[in-house]
């Protein structure tokens, strides 16, 4: 037993020196400071103010909703009505919390690292991401009400609320796992 105890303890130690010499090496050659490296930052290939890219990109997230769903023109265009109406604060929202990570990232790249400033930007980041949950529970309740209710599960299903993959029920290949209870994969 502290054998194991022991193992873990190096191994431990020596990842937590790697990781130092890994953050030291970045900052003296000035590759880890300044901002937060693009590769966690998306790009958006349109913003609400570009109205035609911002229309064109909900139009066709919309069309595919009310297709897949089967909804009839009065519901449809009250959906798409309560859209347009959301969409702009929902989305300002948005740029608020990108804005907050961006800030928190920059305390995080600050050299030294000041705790009470990334605590500070953490706060920042965590009231950002809290208003735009409400608003988009808000809308999400209000667009339920407007559907029938054999339609509010389809509905949901439709949500991203996953942005690793499609729903669970969706996959397909052997990430999918079994097809029945019990079924092992590889076996008929």
């Amino acid at each position: 037993m502290r054998r194991g105890w022991l193992l873990l303890l190096l191994l431990s130690v020596g990842l937590n020196i790697g990781l130092g010499y890994a953050v030291l090496s970045r900052r003296a050659s000035g590759e880890g400071t300044g901002t937060f490296p693009a590769r966690y930052v998306r790009d958006r290939t349109y913003a609400p103010e570009d109205t035609a890219a911002f229309r064109h990109v909900m139009q066709r997230r919309f069309s595919h909703v009310a297709r897949r769903l089967g909804l009839s023109p009065e519901v449809r265009q009250e959906l798409w009505q309560s859209r347009l109406a959301t969409a702009p604060h929902i989305m300002a929202q948005q740029r608020a919390v990108r804005e907050a990570r961006r800030r928190l990232h920059e305390a995080f790249s600050a050299d030294p690292v000041e705790p009470d400033s990334v605590r500070l930007r953490l706060h920042e980041l965590g009231n950002a991401q809290a208003a735009l949950d409400s608003l988009v529970s808000a809308s999400l309740l209000h667009d339920l009400k407007l559907l029938p209710p054999e339609q509010r599960q389809q509905y949901l299903d439709l949500m991203p609320w996953d942005h690793h993959g499609p729903p669970e029920h969706e996959r397909r290949g052997p990430a999918r796992g079994p097809r029945r209870a019990g079924e092992r994969r590889g076996q008929p």
